[in-house]
């Protein structure tokens, strides 16, 4: 599972946890602990990393943790 880290654009001091699936039983599944996703199943959070892994831009924090499929 890859984990962003990415700061709200109204709010400097909050950030929210972008996470995407890379295995079964969801792979390329991405999630988003805002309030904008929890409404509409995408945000805005969610396309900033998907550009940066794209355009391989490293202005965001992100992590991979392994899931318990991958142990």
């Amino acid at each position: 599972m890859l984990v962003f880290q990415v700061r709200s654009s109204s709010n400097p001091d909050t950030q929210y946890t972008v996470t995407a699936a890379l295995h079964p039983p969801a792979p390329g599944e991405w999630e988003c602990e805002c309030p904008g996703y929890y409404y509409r199943d995408t945000c805005r959070h969610i396309e900033v990393c998907k550009d940066a892994l794209i355009a391989g831009i490293d202005y965001i924090s992100w992590r991979y943790e392994s899931s318990p499929e991958e142990e």
